[in-house]
């Protein structure tokens, strides 16, 4: 067994430099069965499946309670929900340098119609992630996964 322990501090500084109170996160995520660190070059220009256990028969995770995505520059993320289905969805989000995307589980919604109706679908899983270089340059992803 395995734990991740996440600490965030996040301060406020104003024009002139001073720094308001510290904003500090702290999460324990406990009892995950394998965790993984892997560091994947991409190209510039690139676009790259990072994570498809659907179909990718060797994949050691098929499901995580904890992702973290950091890259050295721009990187765009793209995450599937019910992969392969006729109501898949596609959710792209930026990771920029210095900020790593985490989350906490992979749950997230499909099958909702219209803007405003992203919690109207169906509860799923987050079961394919894939990263575009935008900037043609080429990067570094670091990926950590827990489960």
């Amino acid at each position: 067994m395995a734990t991740i322990r996440i600490q965030t501090v996040v301060t406020i500084v104003d024009d002139l430099g001073n720094a308001g109170q510290p904003f500090v996160f702290e999460k324990t995520i406990s009892a995950l069965t394998n965790v993984e660190e892997r560091n994947f070059a991409i190209a510039a220009d690139q676009t790259r499946i990072i994570w498809d256990p659907v179909t990718d028969a060797g994949e050691t995770m098929t499901t995580f309670k904890f992702l973290l995505l950091a890259a050295d520059g721009n990187l765009d993320v793209e995450f599937t929900a019910n992969e392969a289905n006729a109501n898949e969805v596609l959710d792209v989000k930026r990771v920029v340098k210095g900020l790593p995307l985490m989350l906490g589980s992979d749950v997230t919604y499909f099958g909702a119609s219209g803007a405003t109706q992203g919690f109207g679908g169906t509860l799923d899983v987050i079961d394919k992630f894939r990263v575009d270089e935008p900037a043609s340059v080429a990067r570094i992803l670091k990926v950590i996964m827990g489960t």
